[in-house]
């Protein structure tokens, strides 16, 4: 059965069965499709369904449709064809008939992709694919520069949602791991996706793995609202010649069905998430290391030996007897949860358990459960009792992680447990009590949501019995050596064949970086490194990519004086321009006199 779907326009979203009674389409009031932009004839043209095929018919009309691009006159229209009536634009497309069609047509998919695909790109395009609009590349540079920060798969969808919302706006995603079987396995589902009618699309997941291919496809396996029609993008995550995982996004009501366009986007997305993609798997099978420690002894030594990072070391050896709370401070990817590690171990509770708890993983309804626990039966679901992570720490430490994204009402929770040193579990009828000493964490500036009321002031004072400052890695570059050899040696052992080190001017050109990530970014930098370098030691375009001349002068760059770096820059465009002041004018958005002053006053020869 042929559909007529609106993919731009005021009707986008919106799709219409085809049969031997014709479709109108204009702005008549007597049209099937009405469309109000002036410049679309009160009838335009008109669309029907016989023996099978689609007929378009123009009704003389001022401003001729284009049929893919092209000026249309009476013809039969092909699937996937791209029809443009005004500023309307309308796909043609291939869905199966029948009530029983629809829960099952994700199964159709390998049978029959040529005939419900919208739209199918080889591996070659995928190579090919380029960034089509500014917005696109900024979002993925964006997403390249934050990605370094995830050393998790929940933080990396976490990542990937934002992103994904920002372009695509999706109703829901999945990324789906390969395991060595060469199947799809640890299917893990968008982290805002609140649509459990959605099925994993599991076929055309497979059908991607198979062929390497990204596709465009209609959403199956869902009962669609009313008219509304949805469409369904995946794509293969490649690294070193294997597909790491896939990729799949169904698009919402209001966004309709994709194009080729975001099919596009979404193949250079995965491209920049395939080395995170593989440093998360290697990170999790070799062990999650410390961002900036080492165990040594049974203790974990902070790596470093700049001011700050010994101010921290003193700070643990100062507090780590003590049973009283700690708050950790600092950024994301400095180390908090190292340091709390540290305090745990040199304390007279190393021997007892240290339990982490992410408070920024845990949905807010779910928050009470999993601290406290509950009884077998309290709720459904409830099949057997769990005892709730504060009691698995009894004796030990408990270490709130993101303490500073609680809920109002979790805070109160955590407070009331802390001050009593007891809980009640939900469904019980008594308290528990416990001993267990409390560690904090946030990369959050707690005073300022202390004063906007975002977080309670008792619970911040209960909490930041001492203080520790984790400082940022751009405060302790002349750690930066020291740490890249530290991850080199944790690393090595797991590259596909033997490097002996890093290349001197590698050092330097990552000291000099500014790392937003801290040392989080810093030690998957090296991870990727180690698993891409074609040489025995890590070079320079191991860690800044082709262009890494340009990169390295681009850090250097940061060292001119005002001065030098103006002259530098309007030299440039001048050399872009061809030696065209007027060009060069208007690309600086200054006057033209403005720029021969600067010309005379930095000696620049055209």
């Amino acid at each position: 059965m042929h559909e007529l779907v609106c993919i731009q326009g005021t009707n986008k979203g919106r799709s219409w069965h085809l049969t031997d009674v014709p479709l109108l389409l204009g702005r008549g009031d007597d049209c099937d499709i009405r469309l109000t932009d002036s410049i679309v004839s009160r009838q335009h043209c008109r669309l029907v369904c016989q023996d099978g095929l689609v007929h378009f018919e123009d009704l003389d009309s001022r401003n001729p449709a284009l049929l893919n691009g092209q000026p249309a006159s009476d013809t039969v229209l092909q699937t996937g064809d791209e029809l443009a009536v005004g500023p309307n634009l309308f796909m043609l497309t291939t869905v199966e008939s029948g009530p029983d069609q629809e829960e099952t047509a994700d199964k159709k998919v390998t049978d029959s992709v040529t005939t419900q695909a919208l739209l199918v790109l080889s591996s070659q395009s995928e190579r090919e694919a380029r960034p089509q609009t500014v917005q696109d590349l900024l979002v993925l540079h964006r997403l390249h520069a934050q990605l370094g920060r995830c050393c998790t798969i929940h933080e990396l969808l976490m990542e990937l949602e934002g992103h994904l919302q920002e372009r695509l706006h999706p109703a829901v995603f999945w990324l789906a791991r390969v395991d060595g079987n060469g199947d799809l396995n640890s299917v893990f589902k968008g982290c805002s996706a609140h649509e459990p009618e959605s099925e994993t699309p599991l076929i055309s997941m497979r059908k991607a793995l198979e062929t390497r291919q990204a596709l465009l496809l209609p959403a199956s396996g869902r009962k669609n609202c009313g008219r509304i029609q949805r469409s369904l993008l995946v794509a293969p995550i490649l690294f070193g010649g294997s597909v790491l995982s896939v990729l799949a996004v169904e698009s919402n009501g209001k966004v309709g069905t994709y194009m080729e366009s975001d099919l596009n986007f979404l193949m250079l997305l995965a491209r920049i998430l395939a080395p995170c993609a593989f440093a998360i798997e290697v990170i999790e099978r070799y062990g999650n290391p410390n961002s900036a420690g080492v165990a040594t002894g049974g203790r974990i030594r902070l790596v470093g030996k700049s001011r700050a990072i010994s101010h921290v070391r003193a700070m643990i050896a100062r507090t780590a007897g003590s049973n009283l709370p700690v708050l950790i401070l600092g950024e994301t990817g400095t180390g908090k949860e190292l340091v709390a590690r540290s305090l745990h171990e040199q304390s007279t509770r190393a021997d007892a358990p240290l339990v982490v708890v992410n408070c920024a993983a845990i949905p807010r309804d779910l928050f009470e459960s999993q601290l406290f626990g509950y009884e077998k039966g309290a709720f459904t679901g409830a099949d057997k009792a769990f005892p709730g992570l504060m009691a698995q720490a009894d004796g030990g430490t408990l270490f709130l992680d993101e303490v500073g994204d609680l809920s109002l009402d979790n805070q109160a929770r955590i407070l009331r447990a802390i001050e009593s040193s007891s809980f009640r579990r939900i469904g019980a009828l008594s308290d528990v009590d416990v001993d267990v000493r409390i560690i904090a964490a946030t990369n959050k500036k707690i005073t300022q949501a202390v004063m906007a009321g975002a977080f309670r002031e008792d619970l911040y004072h209960r909490l930041n019995v001492f203080e520790i400052q984790v400082p940022p890695l751009r405060s302790r570059k002349a750690d930066i050596p020291e740490l890249c050899k530290f991850f080199f040696q944790m690393t090595k052992l797991t590259a596909s064949h033997p490097i002996q080190g890093i290349d001197t001017e590698v050092l330097d050109y990552l000291s000099a970086r500014s790392w937003p990530g801290n040392v989080r970014e810093l030690r998957n930098c090296i991870l990727r490194a180690v698993h891409v370098a074609g040489g025995n030691r890590i070079t320079l375009t191991d860690v800044a990519g082709p262009d890494a001349t340009t990169a390295a002068g681009l850090e250097k760059r940061r060292l001119l004086t005002l001065k030098e770096a103006e002259k530098q820059h309007i030299s440039h465009i001048l050399d872009q321009c061809h030696g065209n002041v007027r060009k060069a004018a208007k690309v600086l958005k200054v006057g033209r006199s403005s720029l021969y002053r600067k010309l005379v006053e930095h000696n620049i020869g055209r």
